[in-house]
């Protein structure tokens, strides 16, 4: 059940007065679930009515997160006006990942340049050997592996 159908579901079920716990996948604990309770059609215009009394999944609490989790939190709030769901904080860790492996791909890179570039061989002074055919341990890709 995604963000929406649990919307619905979550209205239906307190708009007919049952207020028994609502127990629910990580989809509820997300902005989207939220902004389509918000929008949706119900007996009270506020939220916190269909929201009381659920428990929900959720792979990240910042309640209890790290620094680094906390940094992002305040930095999203003071842009977006809201607080960041799991979602968010995922998607920025993913993107902080992406962009660290690039960065250390790219120092790799130099730095197997550089070692390619200083290695002596007798026949050829200051360069490295020329590949020979078969010859796999030559091959700048071999380093990055």
């Amino acid at each position: 059940m995604g963000e929406i159908d649990g919307a619905r579901m979550v209205k239906l079920i307190r708009d007919a007065g049952i207020r028994n716990m609502v127990v629910g996948t990580n989809h509820l604990a997300t902005a989207a679930f939220r902004d389509a309770v918000e929008r949706m059609p119900g007996k009270s215009p506020e939220p916190g009515v269909y929201s009381n009394r659920m428990l929900v999944t959720a792979p990240l609490l910042f309640d209890t997160a790290n620094e680094r989790a906390q940094n992002f939190k305040n930095r999203y709030l003071k842009k977006f006006g809201e607080e960041p769901d799991w979602v968010a904080a995922y998607a920025y860790d993913s993107a902080h990942l992406v962009t660290e492996a690039l960065r250390r791909a790219r120092q790799d890179e130099e730095a197997s340049a550089n070692i390619s570039s200083t290695r002596r061989h007798p026949r050829r002074p200051g360069r490295a050997p020329a590949p020979r055919r078969g010859d796999r341990r030559c091959h700048r890709s071999n380093l990055l592996r």
